[in-house]
């Protein structure tokens, strides 16, 4: 990345932080009662990059966060898929739960939908102490050691993070995960990295987490995209047990053009079954109970994408 791109960066950052730093402060200093009338009158796509960028929380958002559907009410499967949500770096792109229509189509198996409302390739918490990590492993054995199978599915940034927590599951298909963010060719990648804390490595939190799963990941790479084609490079050499499979479509929403040629559900279910087809080594306490309380089929009418 050059200087003068990386002094633009610097500015619009500062920007950002200081138009809307006087009314944030104001509302904050008056306490909470005009927040959530603030929050309602802003735009979604803008409440949710104010929410990010001073950790104040939405409740809209905040409910997505996890979202458990059972195939079988007061019955859990044998197989678990867990959808890791992205595509929120947009100006106004809002954090909304994904794969919902294609994940219906498996049969007899729960779903968990999970979405980041901080954009921080889950890498924050919900108390914004960037102890996501922690949470997202607490999280995953909370609710994979009830399944025999747990296949994990990501776009975008989400991607990135279902290839983070990879332990967890007997197979991953990854739609364009972000490897190195900090030095993606696409500014608004650049700017949501740069809010990470050094301590957290994102290269080398992916690397790991591909290295942790004992099934197998596949990463499915927009060849077109030339960000895309920086994370394929990254994760050929850095590792080596992801299977990196080229398509032709020119957009990074590669699930979103899939899709509308019926090729998405077709590769998912080829996962799937593969998954089933092999004998899970990931450590699993099967659990044939009810699923947690609160959670339910009726979360499916969430608007949602793919």
């Amino acid at each position: 990345v050059g200087r003068s791109t990386m002094l633009w960066e610097v500015a619009v950052v500062l920007l950002l932080l200081a138009v809307p730093a006087l009314p944030v402060c104001v509302l904050l200093a008056s306490g909470s009662v005009w927040l959530p009338w603030v929050w309602r009158a802003l735009p979604l796509g803008i409440a949710a990059k104010l929410s990010a960028l001073y950790g104040v929380r939405i409740p809209h958002l905040e409910r997505n966060r996890v979202s458990f559907v059972a195939h079988e009410p007061g019955r859990r499967q044998r197989v678990l898929v867990a959808a890791f949500a992205g595509g929120a770096l947009q100006l106004m792109g809002v954090p909304r739960r994904e794969f919902t229509r294609t994940l219906s189509s498996l049969c007899a198996c729960d779903r968990l939908f999970l979405t980041d409302p901080d954009q921080s390739w889950y890498l924050n918490d919900p108390s914004g102490q960037w102890k996501g990590m922690e949470h997202m492993r607490a999280l995953m054995r909370e609710y994979t050691q009830h399944y025999e199978h747990v296949l994990f599915v990501g776009n975008c940034l989400g991607a990135t993070a279902a290839l983070v927590s990879a332990e967890f599951a007997d197979a991953v298909v990854a739609f364009n995960p972000q490897v190195d963010a900090l030095h993606d060719p696409r500014f608004k990648f650049r700017l949501g990295a740069r809010r990470l804390p050094c301590h957290l490595s994102l290269p080398q939190l992916v690397y790991d987490g591909i290295a942790c799963c004992t099934g197998h990941v596949g990463v499915h790479i927009s060849k077109h995209i030339e960000g895309d084609m920086l994370s394929a490079a990254l994760l050929t050499q850095h590792a080596p047990a992801a299977h990196i499979s080229f398509h032709t479509h020119a957009d990074h929403n590669l699930p979103g053009a899939m899709r509308k040629q019926d090729l998405l559900y077709p590769l998912i279910l080829a996962a799937y079954n593969r998954m089933l087809a092999t004998p899970s080594k990931r450590r699993c306490v099967w659990i044939h109970d009810p699923p947690p309380a609160g959670h339910g089929a009726a979360e499916q009418n969430e608007s949602s994408c793919f």
